[in-house]
This record gives structure tokens, sequence and C-alpha cells, in this order.
């Protein structure tokens, strides 16, 4: 068949089928379902490759194969890391220790106010900490574990808290906006690909005069996240973000005394 005779649907058309019926989850935990599928695709690509490529449509169909197969590996990667924090929140991971953050109580002293959102807020103490203080406060994590831990913990002491299993880069589109973020940790779990897109998210989420506070390490720490260079912060957050302060502290935790930055930046 000659390629000018295929019958295309448009690209916008297709990209929405993709968003709409993404691959099953018990589809993405089967390590064979994923390869099969992966080079199949690669297969298609490569016989598109092999024919006029100025032909009508062949440009769309070529672009949205080679991007559902990128959405294919970054979901099975996603389910990965889900299945990795579940088994960990399972037990108490060494970064928890059900007490909230030390620079999250001296925000308290700043006069903290308006709606807060906990990004990453693993099992709720900083959450739950400040729901206590009557502040407006919220906690996400894309953990399952994680979050029955912290709705029950928040039981047992008898505090009102709001959780919700979220993934940070897939947020609702009717996602509220914030005049506070706290990151304790998120950051610098991230691949550099995400990081750039974390920058776009949170400029997404926050009102303006809105502020990040972001704790991440600048030290080595075992097999855990690595160092973020002051530079990297400088750079990540320029326009349209103003960096208050960088400040070098350490983190009391289950995990001991964890050197890092605590970030200050403002969403103008």
């Amino acid at each position: 068949m000659k390629t000018n005779q295929i019958d295309i649907k448009k690209g916008d058309e297709i990209k929405e089928v993709i968003a709409e019926k993404p691959p099953p989850k018990s589809f993405l935990k089967s390590d064979n379902n994923v390869v099969e599928l992966v080079k199949e695709l690669d297969l298609v690509l490569n016989k598109i490759e092999d024919l006029d490529y100025a032909s009508p449509g062949l440009e769309i169909i070529y672009e949205t194969i080679y991007n559902l197969n990128n959405f294919v590996l970054e979901m099975k990667q996603l389910e990965y890391d889900k299945d990795y924090f579940n088994r960990r929140y399972m037990g108490m991971p060494p970064w928890e220790d059900n007490e909230p953050r030390s620079f999250v109580k001296e925000l308290i002293e700043s006069g903290l106010s308006g709606k807060i959102l906990d990004v990453g807020c693993g099992t709720g103490a900083n959450v739950i900490y400040l729901a206590k203080q009557g502040l407006d406060i919220t906690g996400i994590d894309f953990s399952e574990m994680a979050i029955m831990k912290a709705r029950d913990y928040a039981k047992k002491v008898g505090i009102e808290a709001t959780f919700f299993v979220r993934d940070f880069f897939n947020l609702p589109k009717d996602e509220e906006k914030y005049d506070t973020i706290i990151d304790c940790g998120l950051y610098h779990s991230f691949s550099y690909k995400d990081k750039e897109m974390y920058a776009e998210v949170i400029e997404s989420l926050l009102n303006p005069g809105g502020t990040l506070y972001m704790f991440c390490t600048n030290e080595n720490f075992g097999s855990g996240p690595k160092i973020v260079p002051k530079e990297e912060i400088e750079n990540r957050f320029k326009n349209p973000f103003i960096v208050n302060s960088i400040k070098k502290i350490r983190l009391k935790g289950a995990i001991g005394n964890m050197k890092g930055w605590l970030v200050s930046i403002t969403y103008p």
C-alpha cells in the first residue's frame, strides 16, 4: 500500500486516546508485557523510517508512536517507584520519625498563614503539626501506604488533617493554588529531567506572592538522594521565581543530622 493511501487519524485525536486510556497497572507490573510492547513499537518506528517521511500524516504517526513508547517506559518506572516506596512504608523508613522538621516549626514563628501544601508528605508529621496549630494545610504523596499511615496517625492523635494520594507530576487539572508549599526531601529525589518539570509544577501551584520552602541535601547519604549543588538551585529557579535565601542547615530526624539546603523561593 502506498503511504499516501493510509487512513490517518488526526494527531490530536491519537494523543487524546493515549492520554485517556493509558496501559493498565496490571499490564505495567509485568516486565515481559512492557518489553514486548516496546519491541513492537520499535519495529513500527523502524518501518515508518523506511517510508517516505514527507508523506501526509506520517510525521504525526511517527511522533505519536515515539511518544507512546516513552510514555510506557515512564509509566513502568513510576510503578516501580511506587512499589518501592510502598514497601518502605510498610515499616518505618529511615527518613521518617513522626516528628515535624525543625524548620517547619520555625515557619510558625515567622507568621505562616494562608493555604499550605506539603508535597511528598510521607507519614504526615509536618501536616499534622501545622494542622494542630489551626493552619489550612494539605499533604500529598504518591505512596498509598504513606498516606494510609498519615491518616491513621492523624486519627490516633485526634487531629483533623487532609491527605491525598497524588502524583506530583500528574495533579488534577482543578488542583487548588497555595500560598505556601513545603518540600522536605521531594525535589532531591528526582532525576534531572523531572527537576526541570518540578519548577513548572511549583509555578502552577503557587498563588502570586506565594513561597516554596524546600529542603534538599548537600551531602551524599549512602545510596539515598544525591547532592544538590547551590548553583543548581539558583539556575533552576530563575525567572519568574525569586530565590530569597539558600541556607545551610542540619535536618534532625530518624536518620540523624542530614546536612542540606533550606531554600526559600517566591513566585512574584
